[in-house]
């Protein structure tokens, strides 16, 4: 039996999936490409739910369950999974639901709602003469509905097929097969609302045929292609079962609502959310779970569709509102992950092998993030740089705190990868000759990266500096004293990002930052700063010495100092290249 793939860093989930029963969660694991192995990092450590690591298509998921029904529970399990994955873009809560069959839509038993409004129906004020409803609808992401739109033509168009995918994917044994098979159609009853459940044993919905097809709603038989029916509308969620035929008539029709479930309210207020529900009853007194394990297998067959349509995306589409407080979590995750593999507890417990892998790939897709984020606060610093040639400090100040921040954390991941490589190298002397070839790869790409880091620390601090220099320039020349703050305010966070330097790992955390890729060369943004500020500093030097000699309008010597700043020309070569001097561009003349 072929061995599951190596969990990849934990940074790289960026879709989380909410299973309430041992059914949805089951079907969740079935509809996967493939699961991953448990990563070094317990997160359960840091109070965190236990999860289960997979692959559907260019998405990497995480499975959540909850320990028990309910808001609660499910904002609890929410509110784990930001704090452990700061990249999640989205969750899917993939389940079953109690129906609502009245009205046009024919709600069937196996049928799937996609929830495009979620109302909590039981939010309620009390007045006068009656209760009046107080909640808040919430509407999913366009960018979910429309991928969910997408995949309900696809199954008109027969381009997706949910019970084929049930029939492919749910067979990894008989048990399962069973579980999650279609029960017989004539087990879809649906009673008469004033018809209630009489007891466990004797009520008609518990016989192989039905005795009382007087209290039988009477239903089309549908054709073959359309068992499965995938409707879009309202999801009513409360702390509560709706058991109660004429209850759910009475919501359904104030509410518009297709079916009930118990999380969504708990889930979809602060963070993107799409329910996915398989009904598995008519939310009246005759609930019963035989179509339980089916519905599961229909919700969780279209959350596997909907991911194959959903275009994977890189996190800063949408990093810019990660949580701040959300990431210094995940550094220090990172950083006590990575110290429980370098230093096991147990006695007589060693480095392994493949423990040291799973260090330096965490740590590099760290590393990673920081430098992608460096990228974007250096743009952001280089754009709001202009903004200080109108006074605007304050947008300065804050994108330099960002770069200082960035800093900070690149030295304490430096700090962390020196510590990895002592201690692969204390392991390499400790191991057989043969094994010690092995050692030497790992402890060379960790070498390798932690050079790498220092350089990229390096322009970092040279972007800071020449911010400093350039501001101090134009602020001279322009006799501005705001402009000439500006740059004694850079200054300062050059020193506090030194004094950072001598910071131990251990004082983490500070704020991270966003998705890696391969490799680990790139293009120094950091260094094109650098470069471009050194030569627009001397620019800047030059125009103002052609303006008083040729009168130039102060507002083209502006605009001329900002079309320099953000000049596409101004590059330098990538890291561990040689770089080569930019020239200034030509001035006018």
């Amino acid at each position: 039996m072929q061995s599951p793939p190596k969990c990849p860093p934990l940074g790289k989930f960026a879709v989380g999936w909410i299973a309430a029963l041992q059914s949805e969660y089951l079907a969740a694991k079935q509809v996967l490409d493939f699961e991953y192995t448990q990563p070094a990092f317990d997160l359960s450590l840091s109070g965190g739910n236990v999860y289960t690591f997979g692959r559907i298509g260019e998405h990497h998921v995480v499975i959540a369950t909850l320990g028990r029904y309910g808001t609660l529970p499910a904002a609890a399990v929410l509110n784990g999974l930001q704090k452990n994955f700061p990249f999640l873009q989205f969750v899917l809560m993939v389940g079953v639901a109690g129906g609502v069959p009245t009205g046009a839509d024919d709600v069937r038993l196996g049928d799937v709602v996609v929830a495009n409004r979620m109302v909590p129906y039981s939010v309620n004020k009390k007045c006068p003469n009656a209760e009046q409803f107080n909640g808040v609808v919430v509407i999913p992401e366009d960018n979910l509905l429309s991928a969910a739109t997408k995949v309900r033509a696809m199954i008109e168009e027969d381009t997706v097929d949910l019970e084929n995918i049930i029939i492919e994917r749910f067979v990894k044994n008989r048990r399962i097969q069973d579980k999650f098979r279609r029960p017989e159609d004539r087990s879809d009853r649906l009673y008469q609302p004033n018809y209630e459940h009489t007891s466990d044993r004797d009520c008609d919905c518990l016989q192989d045929t039905s005795r009382v097809p007087a209290k039988l709603v009477i239903r089309p038989e549908r054709k073959q292609y359309d068992r499965i029916k995938v409707h879009c509308g309202a999801i009513g969620s409360a702390d509560c079962v709706v058991k109660d035929a004429m209850e759910r008539d009475r919501l359904a029709h104030q509410f518009k609502l297709l079916c009930f479930d118990m999380e969504s309210a708990g889930l979809m207020a602060n963070f993107p959310c799409l329910p996915i529900r398989g009904i598995c009853d008519y939310s009246d007194s005759h609930k019963n779970k035989g179509w339980q394990g089916y519905a599961a297998a229909t919700a969780a067959a279209f959350a596997l569709s909907l991911l194959h349509v959903v275009p994977h995306q890189n996190w800063q589409a949408a990093g810019h509102n990660i949580d701040a407080e959300a990431l210094r979590q995940h550094i220090k995750q990172v950083f006590d992950g990575v110290m429980r593999v370098i230093s096991p507890g147990g006695e007589g417990e060693t480095l392994t092998l493949e423990g040291a892998r799973q260090a330096l790939d965490e740590i590099r897709d760290t590393v990673h993030k920081l430098d992608q984020l460096s990228e974007t606060r250096t743009q952001e610093l280089k754009e709001t740089t202009q903004s200080a040639l109108d006074k605007k400090a304050a947008d300065i100040d804050q994108a330099k705190s960002r770069l200082n921040q960035i800093e900070t954390e690149q030295n304490h991941m430096r700090k962390l990868l020196e510590e990895l490589c002592g201690k692969i190298a204390q392991q390499h002397e400790k191991s057989p000759q043969e094994e010690r070839e092995k050692w030497d790869t790992v402890h060379d790409e960790a070498q390798k990266n932690s050079t790498w880091l220092k350089e990229r620390t390096e322009s970092t601090t040279a972007a800071l500096e020449s911010t400093a220099e350039m501001l101090g320039n134009v602020g001279s020349l322009t006799n501005n004293s705001e402009i000439r703050k500006t740059s004694n305010h850079v200054n300062g966070a050059i020193g506090m990002a030194k004094c950072a330097t001598t910071t131990t790992a251990a004082s983490i955390p500070g704020a991270l930052l966003g998705s890696g890729t391969k490799g680990m060369c790139y293009p120094s943004t950091s260094s094109y700063f650098h470069t471009s500020l050194t030569v627009t500093s001397f620019t800047v030097t030059e125009l103002y010495r052609k303006r008083t000699q040729h009168d130039l309008d102060p507002s083209i010597f502006v605009v001329v100092i900002i079309r320099t700043l953000l000049s596409p020309n101004l590059k330098s070569s990538p890291i561990r290249e040689n770089r080569t001097a930019t020239s200034p561009q030509a001035l006018p003349s």
